[in-house]
């Protein structure tokens, strides 16, 4: 049974689902149905509720790595990254436990992580991190990293580019170099590289125009699955209708000014 599920991923190597059960903080593991298995069997959990090793304060988003047999886990309450082994290779899920960042709004600090994605080949962790509207991008700990090292941000609060307002889903292709995020209070999905360049941005249409070059481009939608916002999460929604409120009510004033002096 879960209780408010947030974050999966898959191991298909070892045909394993690992899923993160916000409510009941904890991680659960069990068989995908690949390479002969039953969806469902074979049922571990790992986790409860608290900040201490071993304990999650809602759990949000997950990664799995099966290359180094390693598992990431975003803890929304905790406002911290924990990682520990997944159970292959002979490992014990849950062992070689450790964590990173505390809450806050400055270097090796979260003010809401959420989305997680995790580039293998270049040992990178990706965190969407939803107080602070922006992404966060640090060492794995992988390929003899430090988990933490090399901390980099990118991005602010705002509707233009380079910014973001309800930033959760986030995506890494590590053959491209190219980072997806998805915004549901902009209501749109943002592309852009590696390196924290912007390339462009999509918004909630399927069209896209190229900084620097003329014209723009038709592109098949990318779909990032991205979970609702949960209770937490509402006083940056209340934030964000409260601003738009705000310049509607500004719009709307204008309109009746200038309506008044043209009938005078």
């Amino acid at each position: 049974q879960f209780n408010n599920l947030t974050g999966v991923s898959v191991d298909t190597t070892a045909n394993k689902v690992y899923v993160t059960d916000y409510r009941n903080h904890r991680l659960v593991k069990f068989d995908s149905g690949g390479g002969g298995t039953t969806l469902g069997a074979n049922w571990q959990t790992f986790g409860s509720a608290g900040a201490s090793a071993n304990h999650f304060d809602f759990p949000i988003d997950v990664f799995v790595n099966p290359s180094t047999n390693k598992v990431y886990v975003n803890e929304y309450g905790n406002k911290r990254l924990a990682t520990f082994d997944s159970g292959g290779g002979g490992t014990t899920l849950g062992a070689n436990w450790q964590t990173f960042g505390t809450p806050g709004s400055g270097v090796n600090q979260f003010g809401g992580p959420v989305g997680l994605s995790v580039d293998t080949t270049a040992n990178k962790v990706y965190v969407a991190d939803l107080g602070n509207n922006r992404v966060a991008k640090f060492d794995s700990g992988a390929g003899g990293t430090t988990l933490g090292a090399n901390w980099q941000t990118f991005g602010t609060f705002g509707t233009g580019t380079g910014q973001f307002n309800g930033l959760h889903g986030v995506f890494v292709d590590s053959a491209a170099s190219k980072v997806y995020v998805t915004e549901y209070v902009n209501n749109r999905l943002d592309r852009f590289d590696a390196g924290s360049t912007v390339l462009f941005k999509v918004r909630s249409s399927t069209s896209a125009t190229m900084s620097g070059a003329p014209g723009s481009m038709v592109m098949s939608p990318v779909m990032i699955p991205t979970r609702q916002p949960r209770a937490r999460h509402s006083a940056y929604l209340s934030l964000a209708r409260a601003r738009v409120g705000t310049v509607n009510r500004a719009r709307r004033a204008k309109l009746v000014c200038s309506a008044q002096r043209s009938k005078t």
